[in-house]
């Protein structure tokens, strides 16, 4: 019986795994992913892979982005893109194991039903998924006096992407303020600010200059959609910040999704959290980042955002839960009614939020991207799989255009993919990022000019498009249910209707079956 009760956590761990892992998998397999961004990292993995260095720094820079690259060496885009996704799973849920072991099963439950945690594993694949086991490792090891371990797992956190760098910059903090290790907090702090500096200042800069070169200026730090009303520089969204608390703190509270953001990911575990502050420390760039942004993606509840959080907050959650127990017995409630009232609070908000099997989204189709339906695999995928190997050659060279949402691993391997309508209803220009190297790197940082490397604008190849898939405007989409735009985005279905008429009118449609179509440039014999 001991036996049994000790290994109890591995029961959750494998029911946990085991379910994101099918769902994701299923999703991928049953084209019901998207390009951005699970395209992206297939695709990027995929050049890394046959040598296109590069591709560790385009948008972010992701060094860890090698490791996930490893199976593209060895195994077709369908068998690499199964095992990334079943690893991603695998990596999130591993943090139940360190949670039974030093909180008991309560806090590892509500690990495991953390609403944020399946979007994570269910919503395509970001590399910000590593923050979360990461995280963990570095309050576990902290817990236990291993400091050396604790420190490494921060600098590690950092080289997941860029912003987490900020974040190690607070695990310092925390070590610091919290824990009184003054020369590793100290240590951390510089680190991180150096890494994060050099990361936005020089490494985006360079690696990114084609796509900065195409859309005419690119700011990694201000970012005129998101940061741009803080200023247009790291010093003037500071100084920002600090002179005009009251501006930052009323365009947060007047902004209903931003406040449900901050409600939702505290909420959903009874603002127990809030209970241990100090532990929260490492959560706080993670957290102003969305709150400060202006795109509202980044202050959306159900996307991979949340990474940074997870591990903060739960680990508040287990440590606060003492107190909150105490506090509910002073209130004259029964203690016997405290567990059973918080499981039912956990898992009511797990149901109402998350898109796990239990969940309303994962019945009621007003998520396409959630519903059941996307993990049941039907006859139109095999015909769409089929008639892309048939109609459009194996060939890296091929330039393509598809739909955001036909996320189709075939076309990993190809070096230019632009999203429709990119490519079909106007020529576009082409990155050149194995032009960009060291050199080219040191010359940037001494003069301080980037160079274009791009090619002369061209057209796409071949354009595939799925009229029943959401209709998407490069990275733009409508709200899609039950197979339609829905009512009010006139706007944005007709212009989706006239790109479709005029890709057809330049392009020759070579296939067409129930609404998917393949389009071929006229000037390919």
């Amino acid at each position: 019986m001991i036996h049994v009760v000790k290994n109890r956590y591995w029961i959750l761990y494998f029911c946990t795994f085991i379910t994101l892992a099918i769902m994701s998998s299923l999703k991928y397999h049953n084209l019901n992913t998207t390009f951005f961004d699970l395209g992206v990292f297939l695709n990027n993995f995929s050049m890394i892979a046959s040598g296109q260095w590069q591709s560790l720094f385009l948008s972010h820079v992701q060094p860890l982005g090698l490791f996930w690259a490893i199976p593209f060496y060895f195994f077709s885009t369908d068998w690499a893109a199964t095992i990334i996704l079943t690893c991603q799973a695998g990596f999130l849920v591993l943090p139940v194991i360190g949670l039974y072991r030093h909180f008991g099963i309560i806090p590892a439950l509500a690990f495991s039903i953390y609403f944020p945690l399946w979007y994570n594993a269910l919503f395509d694949f970001h590399i910000d998924h590593l923050a979360i086991p990461i995280l963990f490792g570095f309050f576990f090891f902290e817990r236990k006096g291993k400091l050396p371990h604790a420190v490494f797992l921060a600098v590690l956190l950092a080289l997941v992407k860029e912003p987490f760098a900020l974040q190690t910059v607070f695990c310092g903090l925390y070590l610091f303020l919290a824990r009184k290790n003054y020369l590793a907090g100290l240590l951390l702090i510089l680190f991180g600010m150096a890494y994060f500096s050099v990361c936005t200042e020089y490494i985006q800069y360079y690696f990114n200059s084609p796509f900065i070169s195409i859309t005419g200026g690119w700011d990694p730090v201000s970012h005129n959609k998101a940061f741009g009303w803080l200023g247009s520089s790291k010093q003037e969204i500071i100084l920002f910040l600090i002179t005009n608390p009251h501006t930052v703190l009323l365009e947060i509270v007047t902004n209903q999704e931003k406040v449900k953001y901050v409600l939702y990911i505290f909420g959903a575990l009874g603002f127990i959290p809030l209970l241990r502050p100090m532990i929260l420390l490492p959560a706080i760039p993670i957290v102003l980042i969305p709150l400060l942004s202006n795109i509202p993606e980044h202050h959306a509840y159900n996307t991979h955002y949340t990474a940074g959080l997870i591990a903060p907050l739960i680990m508040a959650f287990s440590e606060g839960l003492p107190t909150a127990k105490k506090l509910w017995g002073k209130a004259t409630f029964p203690n016997n009614l405290f567990t059973p009232i918080l499981i039912s609070g956990l898992l009511t908000c797990h149901i109402l939020v998350s898109p796990s099997p239990i969940s309303r989204k994962f019945f009621i189709e007003k998520s396409w991207f959630f519903h059941y339906t996307v993990y049941i695999p039907s006859k139109r995928t095999h015909m769409i799989k089929s008639a892309v190997t048939k109609y459009i050659p194996l060939n890296p060279e091929l330039v393509i255009s598809l739909q955001n949402t036909l996320n189709l691993g075939y076309f990993s391997k190809h070096r230019n993919i632009f999203i429709f309508p990119h490519g079909a209803t106007e020529k576009r220009m082409i990155a050149k990022i194995n032009s960009l190297n060291w050199d080219g790197f040191w010359r940037f940082i001494k003069n301080q000019k980037l160079e274009k490397n791009v090619s002369n604008p061209i057209l796409a190849d071949y354009v595939i498009i799925d009229l029943k898939k959401p209709w998407f405007i490069a990275a733009q989409g409508c709200h899609w249910v039950k197979g339609i735009c829905l009512e009010g985005q006139q706007k944005f279905t007709s212009k989706f209707s006239r790109l479709i008429k005029k890709t057809e009118q330049e392009f020759e449609t070579i296939y067409e079956n129930d609404e998917f179509l393949i389009l071929k440039n006229r000037s390919i014999q």
